[in-house]
């Protein structure tokens, strides 16, 4: 089974955020083969470790996106993997293939709804905390239902992959006198705009279901809300 995992990270601080030196080190399940990174992230590094991943450099003012994926072994009709979570995250979604039968579990997140585009059957959960609430600190997901042995089994799972998306802050505000940078509000508020508009014309051309449009949508006005507070808050 492979997994695919992003991550985006928003400064929304004045000054670039430097990763410690030794760097941020991300602890991936074990018995994961076949370590894959994007062979560029700007600022970003990504050297695979011993415990899974190390990230290092920079971060600006902004919004970037990394990601990494590794394959795990699968072995009758379950799998089953926890990762503990490196940073601040504020949004959590997890997109599985989901072959009739199967169903999707991701502790302390909602149900796995199904959403089917273009022939392909998913199970998606997703999830918001802001950042005053208590954080989840481990992924704990579980597939279950996937075909049995045999060459129906080969044939549902063959590239069959979980996607992770971790959207997490990585300045929201320090000890004392707020570190939150309007200009960068302003930016991240016209990003998620931007990502809002762009999901209507896909809907309106018909290359996003309804359930993922309604799914997509209340995720992007929930992070508008989060933004819109702090701006409240920063002001104060």
């Amino acid at each position: 089974m492979r997994v695919v995992e992003q991550s985006q990270l928003v400064n929304l601080g004045r000054a670039t955020y430097v990763f410690p030196k030794d760097g941020l080190e991300v602890v991936l399940p074990e018995g994961r083969q076949a370590f894959q990174t994007q062979a560029s992230m700007g600022d970003q590094h990504i050297s695979e470790t011993d415990a899974g991943l190390k990230i290092t450099g920079s971060v600006p003012p902004g919004r970037v996106t990394m990601m990494w994926a590794f394959d795990m072994p699968l072995a009758g009709d379950t799998f089953h993997f926890k990762q503990t979570v490196p940073f601040r995250t504020y949004r959590f979604s997890i997109e599985a293939d989901g072959p009739p039968g199967a169903k999707l579990e991701v502790a302390g997140m909602p149900q796995a709804i199904v959403h089917e585009e273009k022939g392909n059957r998913f199970l998606v959960t997703q999830t918001q905390i802001e950042p005053t609430e208590t954080q989840l600190g481990e992924l704990d997901v579980t597939l279950t239902g996937l075909p049995g042995p045999g060459p129906t089994r080969w044939i549902a799972v063959a590239g069959a992959a979980i996607f992770v998306l971790l959207a997490g802050f990585l300045a929201w505000r320090r000890p004392g006198r707020a570190a939150v940078d309007a200009g960068a509000l302003d930016r991240e508020k016209e990003t998620v705009l931007e990502e809002l508009e762009a999901l209507e014309k896909e809907f309106r051309a018909g290359e996003v279901g309804p359930k993922f449009h309604a799914a997509r949508q209340r995720e992007l006005t929930d992070e508008l809300a989060i933004l819109l507070k702090s701006a409240a808050e920063n002001r104060n």
